[in-house]
C-alpha cells in the first residue's frame, strides 16, 4: 500500500507497476487501486457501522483525478452527515487472489502451483466466491480445528491461504491474514535419507532406464532440489569450466546460481551429452524432460522419497565438516540473514568442498 497525494501522474505510473492501492495524503479515505488486468478504479473508503466499506467513484482515466477528488469530498461528507450508501464490491474474492497468486508463482518458477488451486477447492470450496475481506479470523480458526485428524493438511491447506491472502493484502488494503489468530498444529518433519549408500547404488545399478539411472546418481552427487535436477538442460553446462548454470530455479531468475561440477558429476553429464538433444535427462515420450522416474525406482527395489538423495547430501556435507554457509550455497538454500546475503563465493573457491562431498557419496565401500 503506497501513501501520497494522487496526481494524474501518479495514477499514470502506479498502472505500469503491480497491483496496489494509493491512498491520498491530502483527503483521507481518497484513493485508487491498480487491478490485475491494469484497470485503475478510483474509490472511497470509509468506516460504516464499525465495518470498513469501499465506494466506487469511476474508473481512471475516464473519470478525471481532480474530479474524483470533488465527488469524494461529496461521498465523504454525506456518510458524515448519515446518508445510507449502497458499497461496491469488497475487493478480491479468495478464487481471484489464488489466480493472482499462481501467476506470480508461475513468473517465479515455482512448480508447486499446480497443486493450490485443487487443495482451496476441496477444503474450502464455499469460501472461494466470497471477498477476501469476509473471511472472519474466528471462521479461521473453526475451519482449521475441524481438520485436527489431519493436522500437515491443516497447516499446510492455511498456508496456501495466507499466501493467497499477502497477495492480494497490497492490492485491497487488506488487514493482517486472521491466520494470526491460529495455534498451529506441532507436525514432526520429514528426517528420512539414504542409510546404506552401498546397498543404494547396488539397486541403482539395476535400474533399467538409463535415463533414471544417470538422473539419480547426479541428484544424489549434486543436492540439487528434484525439480531442478529433472529440468538441466546440457546447453547450462559449462564443459571447459565444468560449471551448471541454473537460470531460473525454486523462486525464479532472482534466485538463478552456478555450482561447481565434480569429476563424478561430469562424467553423468559427459555420457548424457552422447546422446545428444537439450535436455540432460529426456522423457522417452515426448520432446520434453524426464518427469516420473517412480515407476523406475520402483521395479529396481529403490523407496520413492525423491528428497531423501538432498538430506542425504546435506547429511554427508556435514559429517565431512563441510561448512553450514558453504552446504546452503552448495544447496541454493535461501541466504539467512544479512551475513549470507553478503557471501559471493565462486565456482572454484567452492569445487574443493563439492568434489570432497562427491568422493564419499560415490564411494561403493
Amino acid at each position: 500500500m503506497a501513501v501520497k497525494r494522487i496526481t494524474e501522474a501518479v495514477a499514470r505510473q502506479a498502472q505500469l507497476g503491480q497491483p496496489q492501492a494509493v491512498w491520498d495524503t491530502e483527503l483521507k479515505g481518497f484513493g485508487l487501486v491498480v487491478r490485475k488486468t491494469g484497470k485503475v478504479s478510483l474509490l472511497i473508503q470509509k468506516n460504516i457501522g464499525g465495518r470498513k466499506t469501499r465506494l466506487s467513484l469511476g474508473h481512471w482515466p475516464t473519470l478525471k483525478i481532480e474530479e474524483a477528488r470533488r465527488l469524494a469530498r461529496v461521498k465523504l461528507a454525506e456518510i458524515e452527515s448519515g446518508v445510507v450508501v449502497k458499497e461496491e464490491r469488497q475487493g478480491m474474492t479468495l478464487r481471484e487472489a489464488a489466480e493472482t497468486h499462481i501467476q506470480d508463482m508461475i513468473k517465479d518458477a515455482r512448480s508447486s502451483y499446480k497443486g493450490l488451486l485443487p487443495e482451496l477447492e476441496r477444503y474450502m470450496a464455499d469460501w472461494l466466491d466470497r471477498p477476501l475481506s469476509r473471511i472472519s479470523a474466528e471462521e479461521v480458526k473453526h475451519r482449521h480445528g475441524q481438520m485436527k485428524d489431519k493436522k500437515a493438511t491443516a497447516n499446510r491447506v492455511f498456508r496456501i491461504f495466507r499466501a493467497v491472502w499477502n497477495t492480494a493484502r497490497p492490492i485491497d488494503d487488506l488487514p493482517e491474514c486472521p491466520t494470526r489468530a491460529l495455534r498451529w498444529y506441532y507436525v514432526p518433519g520429514k528426517t528420512s535419507r539414504i542409510e546404506d549408500l552401498a546397498d543404494w547404488h547396488k539397486m541403482v545399478d539395476g535400474v533399467r532406464n538409463l535415463v533414471v539411472r544417470d538422473w539419480l546418481l547426479f541428484t544424489l552427487g549434486s543436492g540439487l532440489r528434484v525439480s531442478d535436477a529433472l529440468s538441466v538442460k546440457l546447453s547450462e553446462v559449462d564443459w571447459e569450466e565444468a560449471v551448471l548454470t541454473r537460470p531460473r530455479p525454486k523462486g525464479g531468475e532472482r534466485r538463478a546460481f552456478r555450482i561447481p561440477m565434480s569429476t563424478q558429476l561430469m562424467e553423468i553429464l559427459e555420457r548424457r551429452r552422447q546422446w545428444g538433444g537439450v535436455w540432460a535427462f529426456p522423457s522417452s515420450r515426448n520432446d520434453g524432460h524426464l518427469t516420473n522416474p517412480k515407476r523406475s525406482m520402483i521395479a529396481a527395489g529403490l523407496p520413492t522419497q525423491t528428497h531423501d538423495m538432498r538430506r542425504t547430501y546435506s547429511s554427508v556435507a556435514l559429517t565431512l565438516g563441510v561448512p553450514q554457509p558453504i552446504i546452503s550455497i552448495l544447496m541454493n538454500h535461501a541466504p539467512q540473514g544479512m551475513t549470507a546475503r553478503y557471501q559471493n563465493l565462486t565456482p572454484e573457491e567452492l569445487r574443493p568442498w563439492q568434489q570432497k562431498i562427491s568422493d564419499a557419496l560415490f564411494t561403493r565401500g
